[in-house]
Order: structure tokens, then C-alpha cells, then sequence
């Protein structure tokens, strides 16, 4: 078990599965004693050959990750940057695309953290999605977002 992990049990763990990007199951940390409200933070496991979710933009929500281990590529808005320990990387909101990528033989292991705002919209430009996330009775449920409509006339502008 990679140190990161063994540091603090109490932190949400998150891991990915090779070939495509999944969340394991884990258990619900929202009753845990010293949860901030709106911020969060994961430690971050990407076995080699996997990636860690879909290649996404945040509309709202702020996010970063600092490598704690392991070496990848970072896919940021169409560009790849290769990344190992001690890397950090921020997403301001609205953020560009961005995917990690783990093409070594050792996992990939980082913290990711960011805001919570429980609302946010998120775009998935691989597969020319938009999402709205809202919280529901304990979970986040994603609202698939169409093309923008004016139904007010003029009122809209």
C-alpha cells in the first residue's frame, strides 16, 4: 500500500480501474467528524494504464492536484505535460479540460482537492456533453444540459 494511503485513513479514497476510467466504491464521509462544508480533498490512486476520469471542464468549482508518487501526463486543454512527485497543477473556474493519464508501471498516486459548491456544470468535450450536478439525498445527480433557448423573447438579452 502506497504511504499516501497509509498516512491518513480517515481521507476519501478514490480508485480508478484499468482500461477506462471508474470509481471504486467507498464508504460516505459526509458524517465524518472535521469535514470541511465546501472544500474537499482525495487521495487519488491511477493504476498503470488507466486514466483518472473522463477528460472534463468544471463551469464553477476550482480544482488542483499535487503528485505524491508515481510519474503520468497530464492531458490539460488538448496539450499533454509529463508529471511526477512534487508536480501541482491548478484548474481555476472555469477551467479547461483536463484528464491524468498513467502510462508508467507504478501507480500514479496524487491528492486532488478543490471546492464544493454542490452545484456546478461540468462539460465533457470528448463526447460533446454538458452536465448539471446538483446534490441528491446523499449523492450527485448529472443533469444532461442541451442547447441554450430564449423562451422569454427579448427579455433574455
Amino acid at each position: 500500500m502506497p504511504a499516501a494511503r497509509q498516512r491518513d485513513r480517515r481521507a476519501r479514497q478514490v480508485v480508478l480501474t484499468a482500461p477506462q476510467s471508474q470509481v471504486a466504491p467507498r464508504r460516505d464521509t459526509a458524517r465524518q467528524p472535521g469535514r470541511f462544508a465546501r472544500t474537499g480533498v482525495d487521495i487519488v490512486t491511477v493504476p498503470p494504464g488507466a486514466e483518472s476520469f473522463a477528460y472534463h471542464a468544471h463551469a464553477f468549482e476550482e480544482e488542483w492536484l499535487y503528485v505524491l508518487s508515481g510519474s503520468g501526463v497530464a492531458l490539460v486543454d488538448g496539450k499533454e505535460f509529463e508529471l511526477g512527485a512534487g508536480d501541482f497543477l491548478g484548474f481555476p473556474a472555469p477551467s479547461v479540460p483536463h484528464l491524468m493519464i498513467n502510462r508508467g508501471t507504478a501507480d500514479l498516486v496524487y491528492l486532488e482537492g478543490g471546492e464544493r459548491r454542490g452545484i456546478d456544470v461540468i462539460d465533457y468535450p470528448a463526447i460533446g456533453k454538458r452536465y448539471l450536478l446538483l446534490p441528491e439525498g446523499g449523492r450527485t445527480s448529472f443533469y444532461e444540459l442541451g442547447a441554450a433557448t430564449h423562451p422569454y423573447g427579448p427579455a433574455d438579452d
